[in-house]
């Protein structure tokens, strides 16, 4: 899960770092410091608010992740301004932000850094126009999810984008509510995603060069694995649990699949027709399946071993080879 606490430091720290390298006002010796009782420390950036804007359907539900993860943030200072979404898109939610951002703006004081984590370009008119009103703008994002505006769009922001995908460390932190056991292997998911994309749901596709692949759009592929069924939830919310959404499942297994498009909002799950084989593959997972059940019974049965606690030192050679067998 994600430590929201600790986003707003590890986005002041790395702007800080920005800003030492960046400062166009001339260095004060530590003499002429001390002489005209000034201090040569640079501003600190000090996130003092941080608000997050969303929606979600009437129709959510409560225990979904995605109402947990807003109750996260709340519960971690961040000031909530929750809309209904009637329509497909959240539009009322963009406007809601940017008239904030210019609100602020107008206000003498109210800030001096205005932080933005988005990926989305339509933003790019209020940075313009707030920077105009003299309020520095940041914008925070991840790579894969950051439009190519954001970053060649002149005069619109201060400061180097901030990747959250370099500090991932710092920010995701195991569930420790959560036991291994409980989670399904990785190689059932692969599985799961193999039937979808190579039976009739996958597409034929040539890419440039030639290579035939099969493939499947992450949104039918992810109606599928929500579909899917297993132990007291889905594959989709156990793919977004564990292993931090199907995007970068995917990436994590690049010999079992491709992406294109992997910079937009939908892309494509690739397999590789001509070099896959499917035995190889059901190998592969038969082979996981065996060593996971190996583990299993081997922890059952040290822990069902219990003259293995016992005192040892007293114990003959031959004893001994008899409790290990």
């Amino acid at each position: 899960k994600v430590n929201w606490s600790d986003l707003p430091k590890v986005v002041a720290q790395e702007l800080q770092q920005q800003l030492s390298k960046k400062r166009w006002s001339g260095e004060i010796s530590s003499a002429a410091a001390q002489s005209n009782n000034v201090s040569r420390s640079q501003p600190q950036v000090e996130i003092v608010r941080a608000t997050c804007f969303t929606s979600y359907k009437s129709s959510t539900d409560k225990n979904s992740l995605r109402v947990k993860m807003f109750d996260q943030m709340e519960s971690a200072g961040y000031d909530m301004i929750t809309m209904e979404t009637v329509g497909k898109g959240e539009k009322c939610v963009d406007i809601a932000l940017a008239v904030d951002m210019l609100h602020y703006a107008t206000i003498p004081g109210s800030m001096d850094i205005c932080i933005l984590l988005t990926g989305d370009k339509d933003f790019i008119p209020a940075c313009l126009r707030v920077r105009q009103k003299g309020v520095q703008v940041a914008v925070v994002s991840m790579h894969r999810g950051c439009n190519r505006a954001l970053n060649e769009t002149p005069h619109m922001k201060d400061f180097d984008i901030v990747f959250l995908d370099h500090h991932l460390t710092n920010l995701v932190v195991p569930d420790g509510k959560r036991k291994r056991n409980d989670s399904i292997h990785a190689m059932e998911i692969i599985k799961a995603m193999y039937g979808f994309i190579l039976g009739t749901n996958g597409k034929e596709h040539y890419r440039e060069d030639g290579t035939l692949v099969k493939r499947a759009e992450s949104r039918d592929l992810g109606r599928y694995l929500k579909s899917y069924r297993v132990k007291r939830s889905n594959m989709l919310s156990e793919i977004k649990s564990v292993h931090g959404g199907l995007r970068h499942f995917v990436a994590t297994y690049p010999n079992f699949f491709s992406v294109e498009n992997a910079d937009e909002m939908a892309f494509w799950v690739e397999i590789n027709i001509e070099k896959t084989n499917l035995e190889k593959v059901q190998l592969e997972i038969e082979k996981q399946s065996v060593l996971k059940a190996a583990v299993e019974n081997a922890s059952t049965e040290i822990a069902a071993k219990p003259a293995l606690q016992e005192d040892l030192s007293s114990k003959t050679v031959v004893e001994l080879k008899e409790l290990l067998r």
